[in-house]
C-alpha cells in the first residue's frame, strides 16, 4: 500500500511536470537544453524523499514521455537524472541508517536510565526499611525479582511465569485470593490466579473501572476498609487492591481479592507494585530467552543474558557493532571480582563463571579494534587474568561465546 502511494505521488509529479513543461515549451518540455534542468532537482528531491522508490520511477516516466515528446531521445540528459537519483538515494539510504542507529542507541541509553531510577528507588527503600525487614519480615525485594527472573530464563510462558509471580505474593505477602488480567482492548483476559479467584473481572466495579481509567493502582481507602470489616455488602469493596503494569505493547492488572489485613498498607503494595512492573517489562524479553538457555546451562544472571540478547537483535538488524572479551583466571577472591566489576562503564557488564574459570565483559557499542584497547588495560590493572578472546557479538546465546572460548583455547 506504501509503495503504491509512493507510485501514485511519483506519478502525479511526472504529469504535472510533462503538462507545465509543454505549455511552456513545446520543443523541449523537460528543459534538457538548459543549464540546469528541474528534472535534475526534482529527480534529486524524490529521491532523498522516498529512495530509488521514488526517484528510478520518476525517471522512467520522463524516459516513457521523452519518446513520445522528443525527436532525438535524450540519452545524455536522462543519464545525468539517474546518476542524480542513485547518489541522491544512497546518501538518503546512509543517512536513515545512521538516524536509526542513533535513535536505537538513544532509546537503549533512556532504558539504562529508567532501571537506574528503579535501582535508586530500591535502594531507597530498602535503606528506609532495613531494620523493619530485617527483624520483622523475612522478605527481600531484590532476591524476590532475581527468583523472578531467573524463572524467566527457563520458562517462556505467561502463565506459568505469572504462577510463579502469584506464589512469591502468596508466600511472602499472604495474599490469599487474587489473579493476573491482560487488558486487550476493551476486554480483558484470565491469565492465572490463586485461592480460586474467578475468571470474569467486573470491569464496571470503581475501582476496576478507575485503575483501567487512570493507569493507575488503586487501593481500598480505610473507610471503605472498615466496612469490610465489619461485614457490609459494598460494591466498591469487592477488590481490596487493583494493581496496573505496563509494558511498551501490553497492560496488566493484578487484582487483589483476600490478603493479611496487616499487610494491606501502601508500603506492601508498592513492593507488590514494584514487582509486578519487572516481570511485565521482562516478559517479552522472556520469550525471546528462555528458547536459548536450559536451566544447567545458565551461567550468567538474568541482566547479562539481556543485554546480550539485545546487542545480538541490534547487531542483525542494524549491524551496530558491540564486543565480547573473555578472560582465564582459576584463583579469584570476592576481592578480586569487585575491582573488576567497578574497573567498567556502566554500560558494560560482567559475568564470572567459576566452573570454567573464564571472566566475560559485555561492551555494547564497542567494536573489536577497540575492545582489544579496553583488553589491554583490563590486563595491566589485573594482571591474574589472562586474554582468551576478544570477539563481535552475532549470537544472542552464552552458548556461542564459550564454543567460540574451546575453539580459541
Amino acid at each position: 500500500m506504501v509503495n503504491f502511494l509512493i507510485l501514485l505521488e511519483v506519478l502525479g509529479f511526472a504529469v504535472a511536470y510533462t503538462i507545465i513543461g509543454f505549455l511552456l515549451r513545446r520543443e523541449d518540455p523537460f528543459f534538457f537544453n538548459t543549464l540546469l534542468s528541474p528534472s535534475i532537482l526534482i529527480s534529486m528531491v524524490l529521491s532523498l524523499y522516498y529512495g530509488f522508490r521514488g526517484g528510478l520511477p520518476f525517471v522512467g516516466l520522463l524516459s516513457l514521455a521523452s519518446v513520445l515528446l522528443y525527436e532525438k531521445f535524450p540519452i545524455p540528459e536522462l543519464l545525468w537524472n539517474t546518476i542524480v537519483v542513485l547518489i541522491a538515494s544512497e546518501f538518503r539510504y546512509y543517512w536513515s541508517r545512521r538516524i536509526k542507529t542513533a535513535e536505537f542507541e538513544r532509546d537503549y541509553l533512556q532504558e539504562h536510565i529508567d532501571r537506574l531510577k528503579k535501582e535508586l528507588f530500591l535502594l531507597k527503600l530498602s535503606h528506609d526499611q532495613l531494620e523493619f525487614n530485617y527483624i520483622v519480615k523475612p522478605y527481600s525485594l531484590r532476591r524476590m525479582i532475581k527468583e523472578l527472573r531467573e524463572k524467566m530464563l527457563i520458562n517462556k510462558e505467561d502463565k506459568a511465569l505469572v504462577e510463579f509471580f502469584l506464589s512469591i505474593l502468596s508466600y511472602n505477602f499472604q495474599v490469599y485470593k487474587a489473579g493476573v488480567f491482560k487488558l486487550v482492548d476493551d476486554k480483558v483476559d484470565y491469565i492465572a490466579g490463586i485461592g480460586g479467584m474467578e475468571k470474569n473481572l467486573d470491569l464496571e466495579s470503581p475501582p476496576i473501572k478507575e485503575a483501567i481509567e487512570s493507569e493507575e493502582s488503586y487501593y481500598l481507602p480505610p473507610k471503605a476498609l472498615k466496612k469490610v470489616l465489619e461485614g457490609e455488602d459494598d460494591t466498591e469493596s469487592r477488590y481490596l487492591a487493583v494493581i496496573v503494569a505496563s509494558s511498551e505493547r501490553d497492560r496488566y492488572l493484578l487484582v487483589i481479592k483476600d490478603m493479611l489485613f496487616v499487610n494491606l498498607n501502601e508500603e506492601v503494595l508498592t513492593y507488590i507494585q514494584i514487582l509486578m512492573q519487572y516481570i511485565v517489562e521482562d516478559i517479552t524479553f522472556a520469550k525471546n530467552i528462555a528458547p536459548l538457555y536450559k536451566k544447567e546451562s545458565r551461567y550468567c544472571d538474568y541482566e547479562f543474558v539481556k543485554e546480550l540478547y539485545k546487542m545480538a537483535e541490534l547487531k542483525r538488524k542494524l549491524g551496530v557493532l558491540s564486543s565480547i572479551v573473555v578472560f582465564s583466571s582459576q584463583n579469584l577472591t570476592e576481592e578480586d571480582l569487585y575491582e573488576i566489576e567497578h574497573s567498567v562503564r556502566s554500560l558494560d557488564l560482567v559475568c564470572y563463571i567459576p566452573t570454567k574459570g573464564l571472566v566475560i565483559f559485555l561492551l555494547p557499542f564497542t567494536a573489536p579494534l577497540n575492545a582489544k584497547s579496553f583488553a589491554k588495560r583490563i590486563q595491566d590493572k589485573h594482571t591474574n587474568l589472562e586474554l582468551v578472546l576478544v570477539h563481535e557479538v552475532k549470537e544472542p546465546s552464552l552458548e556461542s561465546i564459550l564454543t567460540e572460548v574451546r575453539n580459541n583455547v
